[in-house]
């Protein structure tokens, strides 16, 4: 998987907001949309800042690609906290029913999912039925949904190698799996049983394995590689990657009821998953876009200081407890939804 920070300036580079006007746009290369490489680099930088809140200097590309999705599909950021936990356990059942890691889907699984942006299949046929003009808004409606899927799955998927592990969430970080841990594990398995299949199958030997067993051939062959693994995809991290709100604080509460499944003043998170709602893609990935970086224990420490009943606050707690005031301060920019497309077209 790529980074997942982009920097809008030489690392380690200026705040954005103090670039020069002669700093190349990242839109001259190639990163955003062709209409934008026209902007003026003080304009386009201004309009990107409300996602670099630190002022590090770096963006998170993906946040940047969500954006600008939700621009063309508003509905990518108008479900409820309640809509995304059912759409967390619809994507954990479909893993299950799969037989996916935990935390992961593959790209059948995540196919047949539906999802929250998804055109509802009764106002598409009722749609189809009367013809015209609304036949035609249906197509494009269901093209549209489509683009966004096709392109969430390209954000948050990859063929993860085991050694990549080192970026995955805490363990216990999510309620419904562990993320890049399970895609990292699963990578491993998946290539260690596909190169075992034919021998558990009974399958004929390659002709350079028969020729070697039977001592025929004098020439040596060289072992061929493994398969690639599958492709996997990290749905926690996506679901709350598109939990931004207008409000803030609705967001927070959107990215709790995923990492917990609960929706309502009830629903409770860990340490481990405030956490996992600071770095979705693990503390390393995040590090560049934070100024002081919080660990897991420091975050814990936060969460019990708060008066959390067994270890875990509501979003009250979290939101507006003082001792969660740093905690907050790293959510911030995430869960508060920017147009950006708007910015840096006015």
């Amino acid at each position: 998987m790529p980074a997942p920070v982009v920097g809008l300036a030489r690392a380690p580079g200026p705040p954005v907001a103090a670039l020069p006007p002669t700093t190349p746009p990242f839109a001259l290369t190639g990163g955003l949309p062709a209409s934008w490489r026209a902007l003026e680099p003080a304009r386009l930088l201004a309009a990107l800042q409300p996602l670099d809140p630190a002022y590090t200097g770096w963006l998170d590309w993906r946040q940047l690609l969500v954006c600008l999705a939700g621009a063309a599909l508003p509905a990518l950021h108008e479900a409820s906290a309640a809509d995304m936990a059912a759409q967390a356990a619809a994507a954990a059942k479909a893993g299950r029913r799969a037989k996916d890691p935990e935390g992961c889907l593959s790209a059948p699984a995540w196919e047949r999912l539906r999802l929250w942006f998804e055109p509802n299949a009764e106002w598409v046929a009722a749609q189809q039925e009367a013809g015209g003009s609304c036949a035609a808004a249906a197509e494009e409606a269901l093209h549209l949904a489509a683009g966004v899927k096709q392109l969430l799955w390209r954000a948050f998927s990859r063929e993860e190698e085991p050694a990549a592990a080192s970026s995955r969430p805490p363990s216990g970080s999510s309620a419904h799996g562990g993320g890049l841990a399970a895609v990292a594990a699963a990578a491993a398995a998946a290539g260690a049983t596909q190169a075992a299949q034919p021998a558990a199958a009974g399958a004929s030997p390659s002709p350079a394995a028969a020729a070697s067993a039977s001592g025929g051939g004098s020439q040596p062959h060289a072992p061929l590689p493994p398969p690639p693994p599958p492709a996997l995809l990290n749905w926690p991290a996506l679901l709350v990657y598109c939990c931004a709100d207008r409000s803030h604080a609705a967001g927070v509460r959107k990215a709790m009821a995923v990492v917990s499944g609960e929706a309502g003043a009830s629903a409770r998170v860990t340490a481990a998953q405030v956490h996992q709602l600071a770095y979705p893609l693990g503390p390393e990935a995040g590090a560049a876009l934070q100024r002081s970086p919080l660990g897991l224990d420091a975050i814990a420490a936060a969460v019990a200081a708060a008066g959390g009943e067994a270890g875990a606050v509501r979003s009250e707690q979290l939101l507006y407890g003082p001792a969660c005031e740093r905690v907050v301060a790293l959510l911030l920019g995430r869960y508060e939804r920017q147009d950006i497309y708007t910015l840096a077209r006015v």
